[in-house]
């Protein structure tokens, strides 16, 4: 049996195994002390906080290793931390955990309050890495002093805003009001989108000089044209006949050569042209000037054009001045001319890398008694001024020197130039001798006597404004 002492009463309760006393029969700090229970009885008291009691003839076997679960409050004074934790145990502790090299917001650190008695508390990472941006901005602001305002290439944190440099401190001898003065005194850019390797730049006219200065260097002539010690090497764009259709088409080869007015090289990727169609853009296609057909006895010219940017080409005109551009052309350059026969095919000619044309069959020019006068002779070379040209001559008389002279059409020179001559009668001469005739291809002759038996062919000839300022 068991007793129980409630408020100062002794209760009597059965020694039954498990007996419980709740708590509407315990209060806290009462006592209780069972005797003479049964080994293996036990008794069970709810809702109180301290339960003193003291069991009489139990042994520990008796007891048995206690069961079930439950919660205490208080201090463990029988079970204190040995060793007591320390740095070097908590450093020890923290160096072997497993690393994490990409913390995520989430992520807490521990961190010593020291405004709050030292206790331990924790960050965010993402808290971490607010207070660095505010830390860090603060930084930015002053190595960045000037980019404020910045243009609109600004660096990742710049407004955007155009700098308006006239707030800016100056440093050297121009103020930044004096740089936009210079600016703006100068004359706006234009073409700078067109420009390439090919493309030539040279000086303002009014600034040009022929001989070097402190200042200056003759990069061009007055004109505006390049001086002749900074011309581009020119070569190429040399005319043959076409040996698939000889009587129309024409092959001209790469070439470079600088425009009609000297200041850009242009460059020609090998092409062949039909000159019995229409001017088409690029090789086989057609090289005659719209509007023009190839017609009988007729010379044409032959230039090199550039769309800037776009395209180089060929075409023939009957103008020696310059062609009727195609629509987006801008500079041309006469190249060569050929001549069709009474058939209106192309007369053949080979024609060498200097400018010369040589015809393929010379043609005579005159055959015959010379004049002892001055006069008109149309030679077989293009209707431009100065066109040089390679003439073959001889003369004869059978009992007197035979000599025959020429002149430029409308020279007053009564005496002329020697084309062609010889002291020994009765004895045939040839002469080859350059001359150089008007626009309309004619020069003047005559013989030194009558009688003169004479002979003149045209060999070849070079045109004035191949490439030439």
């Amino acid at each position: 049996m068991a007793l129980i002492i409630k408020h100062g009463k002794v209760a009597t309760i059965p020694d039954d195994p498990g007996v419980e006393i709740g708590s509407t029969e315990w209060n806290d700090d009462h006592v209780l002390t069972a005797t003479g229970l049964t080994p293996g009885h036990f008794l069970k008291a709810t809702g109180a906080t301290t339960f003193d009691f003291a069991v009489h003839g139990l042994t520990a076997s008796d007891v048995g290793a206690p069961s079930g679960s439950g919660s205490s409050t208080g201090t463990n004074t029988g079970d204190s931390a040995t060793p007591a934790e320390t740095t070097t145990t908590i450093g020890a502790l923290i160096n072997g955990a497993t690393a994490k090299d990409s913390p995520v917001d989430a992520d807490q650190l521990g961190l010593m309050d020291s405004a709050g008695s030292n206790v331990l508390k924790k960050l965010s990472w993402a808290y971490v890495k607010s207070v660095l941006k505010t830390y860090f901005d603060g930084l930015y602001a002053v190595t960045g002093k000037g980019v404020t305002n910045g243009d609109s290439h600004d660096h990742d944190g710049g407004d955007g805003a155009q700098i308006d440099h006239t707030k800016l401190s100056n440093i050297g001898t121009n103020a930044h009001s004096a740089i936009d003065t210079f600016i703006s005194s100068k004359a706006t850019a234009s073409g700078l989108a067109s420009l390439d390797g090919s493309s030539l730049v040279v000086q303002n006219p009014a600034n040009a000089t022929a001989t070097a200065t402190a200042s200056k260097i003759p990069i061009a002539e007055s004109s505006g044209k390049l001086a002749a010690e900074w011309l581009p090497y020119e070569y190429g764009a040399v005319l043959s006949n076409n040996s698939s259709d000889a009587n129309n088409d024409l092959d001209i080869s790469a070439g470079a050569l600088l425009d009609s007015t000297g200041v850009r090289l242009m460059t020609l990727a090998a092409i062949t042209k039909r000159f019995d169609a229409s001017w088409a853009a690029g090789t086989g296609n057609g090289g005659m000037r719209s509007g023009l057909t190839k017609s009988a006895s007729t010379w044409y010219f032959v230039y090199i054009i550039e769309d800037v940017g776009t395209a180089v080409d060929v075409i023939a005109d009957t103008s020696n001045s310059g062609p009727t551009l195609p629509s987006g052309y801008d500079y041309w350059q006469l190249i060569g001319a050929f001549k069709t026969d009474g058939s209106a095919n192309i007369l053949k000619f080979w024609q060498t890398s200097d400018g010369w044309f040589y015809w393929d069959t010379y043609p005579t020019d005159f055959s015959g008694t010379g004049p002892t006068s001055f006069t008109d002779l149309t030679i077989s070379s293009p209707p431009v001024a100065g066109c040089l040209t390679l003439l073959m001559s001889y003369a004869y008389h059978a009992t007197l020197s035979a000599v025959l002279y020429w002149r430029y059409n409308g020279s007053a020179d009564a005496t002329g130039l020697v084309l062609c001559g010889t002291n020994i009668t009765n004895y045939v001469i040839w002469c080859p001798m350059t001359v150089a005739p008007d626009a309309s291809s004619i020069i003047e002759w005559k013989a030194i006597r009558s009688s003169v038996t004479s002979s003149i062919t045209t060999q070849a000839f070079r045109l004035p404004r191949r490439g030439l300022l």
